[in-house]
């Protein structure tokens, strides 16, 4: 997660979207958006927004949205599990096998779930130029709870808690560079690894000159991909995806006996991440000492006061995993009370 921009608004709309997309454009400098990619939710301001911004800038929808407006007919968690595993299939064969899968348990929903894009949220059909792979804005939902404390303050207090916020965490990250082992990211060398545990399940067959295809022990017949170590490629996608070698990948390069580690993607280095962390923002003095500026107040965006109590949480869906705190706590209704004197 890290934080470019963040503005204050009265109401989530296209103007609002667009007035802060342009702002952020002028600050990052991506034209149109060619080599943009952006994703979110399916609210329409946004959409019409980043239409209007960033024509030429890629847009993904958010999955867990997808599947939250979807599960809103069709609930159940056969379903999910299907829906998820469509998301996650990261090569066009794949998606249509989940997709057989889904339409042999629910020909109804298999026709449903059409009416959204593959492109927009499916793994299969992403662009691997952006060496991402994310089908979900979790990172915005860890955004919002970090922030939480702050939201809730006065307009003055709250954007100085939020600059003073990044400046820590631009700080503590980039003193965090000296405890990797190693160049490459701890979450990116995890996944390596989770992928170097795996390559054991697969096998090399050489065709006698430079070609190799690799097949997996147990399902030699369907599961099976082919390796370029020239291109960094493979069948499966998932390596140029997310920059990280997958495990037919790593079975090759154990053959060859070539370092996995030295196929990782540059942005999950060392010099790459000490360079987005490389700009602190730099600490100011308190209010007492600020300049006195002769104009119009700071002043909140006017506030659409809704009817009963202000909730801080984020509103769950029925289908959501409920903390372990919050399933505990068992409903009374039906209950039978007695009287603890005379029972």
């Amino acid at each position: 997660m890290f934080p470019l921009a963040w503005a204050v608004v009265d109401t989530e709309n296209k103007d609002n979207w667009q007035w802060f997309m342009q702002l952020l454009n002028i600050d990052i400098e991506f034209g149109e958006g060619m080599g943009l990619t952006i994703i979110s939710d399916m609210h329409k301001g946004i959409i019409s927004a980043r239409e209007a911004v960033f024509p030429y800038a890629k847009h993904r929808y958010c999955a867990r949205h997808v599947y939250a407006n979807w599960a809103k007919i069709w609930r159940g968690e056969e379903f999910k599990i299907r829906l998820w595993a469509i998301a996650r299939a990261s090569w066009p064969e794949e998606y249509e096998h989940q997709m057989m899968l889904l339409k042999k348990l629910s020909e109804a929903t298999w026709t449903d779930l059409q009416r959204y894009d593959p492109k927009k949220w499916c793994r299969a059909f992403f662009d691997e130029e952006p060496c991402c792979d994310v089908v979900d804005n979790n990172m915005c939902e860890s955004f919002n709870f970090w922030v939480m404390e702050a939201r809730y303050l006065a307009i003055i207090s709250m954007v100085d808690t939020l600059r003073s916020q990044v400046m820590e965490r631009i700080g503590e990250k980039y003193a965090f560079i000296s405890k990797w082992k190693g160049d490459i990211a701890p979450r990116a060398r995890k996944k390596l690894e989770a992928n170097k545990k795996e390559s054991s399940s697969w096998k090399l067959v050489w065709d006698g000159r430079t070609g190799f295809e690799v097949k997996h022990v147990r399902l030699e017949n369907s599961n099976r991909h082919v390796v370029d170590l020239m291109k960094r490629t493979c069948t499966c996608r998932t390596w140029q995806m997310n920059g990280i070698p997958c495990p037919h990948a790593v079975c090759y390069m154990y053959h060859e006996n070539l370092v996995p580690e030295d196929f990782v993607a540059d942005w999950y280095k060392k010099e790459k991440y000490a360079l987005a962390y490389g700009f602190p923002i730099k600490g100011m003095c308190g209010d007492k000492s600020w300049q006195k500026f002769h104009g119009e107040p700071l002043n909140p965006p006017p506030v659409r006061k809704r009817p009963g109590r202000p909730k801080k949480n984020r509103r769950k869906s029925k289908d959501e995993p409920k903390k372990v705190s919050e399933a505990v706590i068992l409903s009374r209704k039906g209950r039978v009370m007695t009287c603890s004197n005379c029972k």
